[in-house]
């Protein structure tokens, strides 16, 4: 890798900017093709508003007239009211249920109760009772009570031995002797002369110095670098030519003739003359209003008597016999 003198690097000149001499091209094809010409507005197709009058003086006839003929009304007949006449007779509360089931006074039960009085003999009371006569009283004798002897102290001594012991008697036993070595040095009486089977074995030789190659000094290359490559050799650069413009030369395809602005329905549609309807002016009524309505004159409102109620008095129900104080309890027991 030998070392060459670079060139430095050869730059286009470029152009200085050079303004258009002719003026920008603002038309368009689509402008040229079809220019725009001054159309006139539209008439408007709408009515002008303009009420279709006749000459003939307005007599106030119609075909609604004619047909429906205003007929006098007869003021309506109110119906005359009567005033409240109260009912002379109390009103019936009674119903079906209470005529078809009238209510009879029911008598009081008797009662099943015992009246608490206690069953007793005219006999004169003895003591004498079945229990009394079954279960006699007996003389009990005196429970007689064994003597106890008194505490005597044990003459042996106590016997500790247990079947256990007796079967299986102690021995004595001699402690194990242990194998561990006891732990002392193997030592030699000869002194250490540094001798060893390692030193014996791997002997030490003198190592020689590592022998360095010479290098060569550097030496600049005596040709150019080549700066040239396959695909410049292969593609060499050419001056391209400005491409040519398809776009059209804008010429407007013009028509001499005048724009008429002549259509069918324009000279075939023609607005018609309309006539305006005078409106007649509101007559208010003569008749007083009537604020009676059938409802009112057919149903009078009447006063209606409170209906009684139904529900029971809050009187506690009370026995007529006095309180004697008497239960089944007292009389049993």
């Amino acid at each position: 890798y030998k070392e060459h003198p670079i060139q430095p690097k050869q730059k286009r000149k470029q152009d200085g900017y050079k303004p258009p001499t002719e003026s920008m091209a603002t038309s368009t094809s689509n402008k040229n093709d079809y220019p725009e010409h001054p159309a006139q507005k539209r008439q408007s197709f709408k009515p002008n508003g303009d009420a279709l009058k006749s000459d003939d003086p307005f007599d106030g006839y119609t075909g609604y007239n004619d047909t429906y003929k205003e007929h006098p009304i007869q003021p309506k007949q109110q119906r005359k009211q009567d005033g409240y006449q109260p009912p002379t007779e109390s009103m019936a509360t009674s119903t079906s249920n209470k005529n078809d089931f009238p209510e009879h006074p029911a008598q009081k039960r008797q009662s099943f109760k015992p009246n608490g009085d206690a069953l007793k003999s005219d006999d004169p009371f003895d003591g004498y009772t079945g229990y009394k006569d079954t279960y006699k009283e007996h003389p009990i004798q005196p429970k007689q009570k064994r003597k106890q002897d008194g505490y005597k102290p044990p003459t042996e001594s106590m016997a500790t031995s247990t079947s256990n012991k007796n079967d299986f008697p102690e021995h004595p036993a001699q402690k194990r002797q242990s194998f561990k070595p006891n732990g002392d040095a193997l030592k030699s009486d000869d002194p250490f002369d540094g001798y060893t089977g390692y030193n014996d074995t791997y002997k030490e030789h003198p190592i020689q110095p590592k022998q360095q190659r010479k290098r060569d000094g550097y030496q600049p290359p005596t040709e150019s670098m080549a700066t040239s490559t396959s695909n410049k050799n292969d593609y060499p650069e050419h001056q391209a030519q400005k491409r040519q413009s398809f776009k059209p030369n804008g010429d407007a395809l013009k028509s001499d003739d005048p724009f008429d602005g002549y259509t069918d329905s324009f000279t075939e549609v023609k607005p018609a003359p309309r006539s305006r309807r005078e409106q007649e002016p509101y007559v208010p009524s003569s008749v007083k209003f009537e604020g009676m309505s059938t409802f009112k004159s057919d149903f009078i409102g009447r006063e209606g008597k409170k209906r009684d109620s139904y529900r029971p008095p809050k009187v506690a129900f009370q026995s007529n016999v006095p309180f004697d104080g008497t239960t089944t309890a007292s009389c049993d027991f």
